[in-house]
């Protein structure tokens, strides 16, 4: 019996003093998501999802999937980028194409965004294309596009001096409203300008309008903007010139920024470095 007593003893103690494995705990210190879905109207909607936070997250332990309505969309392909993770993927077109919501899950987090619509149609309304305006500011106007909260320009021009290339010009502006002034200044970044040939390319947007101090509309453990694009094919782009005289030849249209540089800049407006 005393031996059984002993035994009984011990075995608590035995527990008591085995070692546990040591728990890792990541704190999030900031976190950042910027989505996209973009319509350009070829019969899909795209999707992205960039995530940024330090830590950076795993890219194999994160997911996100898009929902228009009932219909659920994941964003199937994962990219690990130093600053981040991007998620993405395609859809077809949905109908409506209103009320989308995105689910973001990593293993930092998870955050959510709701309420965004895709928005309609669209055209410029002056200058006429291939118009020639005087020297002065320069006004562009457009119609409104249903259920665009924000309208994007990317604007290109070549300047020219009598006949002499001088250079070319790029510039993204964010707008709330339908219409963009250009000063007469900003056509005259090249000294000696006499006439410049203008191209911009316009997007309708849905969510949250970018800027200093703007408000996002993603929320949970990472906060962001989650917002829609809508490119209307062939009523998206307006040529003209200011200034004169200007060749009878048609200049050609300077190459357009890539897609990462239009990105940073729609970024820089976010406040996100």
């Amino acid at each position: 019996m005393k031996k059984l007593a002993f035994i009984l003893l011990a075995i608590p103690l035995f527990w008591g003093c085995s070692k546990k494995s040591p728990t890792t705990v990541t704190t999030l210190k900031s976190g950042f998501v910027i989505a996209e879905v973009s319509h350009t109207g070829w019969g899909q909607v795209i999707q992205t999802a960039d995530i940024y936070s330090d830590p950076v997250a795993a890219a194999s332990q994160c997911s996100a999937y898009i929902r228009w309505g009932y219909r659920t969309y994941p964003l199937t392909e994962r990219e690990q980028q130093p600053t981040g993770v991007r998620l993405s993927g395609t859809s077809p077109l949905p109908t409506p194409m209103t009320d989308c919501s995105l689910y973001v899950v990593t293993n930092l987090g998870s955050s959510r965004g709701d309420g965004v619509n895709m928005p309609g149609s669209y055209s410029f309304i002056s200058p006429e294309p291939y118009d020639t305006l005087p020297w002065g500011d320069a006004w562009m106007f457009w119609t409104r596009s249903a259920y665009a909260t924000w309208y994007e320009i990317e604007l290109y021009y070549t300047a020219d001096s009598a006949g002499q290339y001088l250079g070319t010009v790029d510039s993204v502006f964010f707008l709330a409203d339908t219409s963009l002034v250009l000063p007469q200044a900003f056509f005259k970044r090249y000294p000696g300008t006499t006439w410049a040939a203008v191209t911009g390319y316009l997007y309708a947007h849905g969510g949250n309008l970018p800027g200093p101090g703007a408000r996002g509309n993603m929320s949970g453990d990472f906060g962001g903007f989650f917002y829609s694009t809508y490119v209307h094919p062939g009523y998206n782009t307006l040529r003209f010139y200011i200034g004169t005289p200007h060749p009878a030849a048609e200049p050609p249209v300077p190459p357009r920024m890539t897609e990462e540089r239009r990105r940073k800049m729609l970024l820089r407006a976010l406040g996100v470095s």
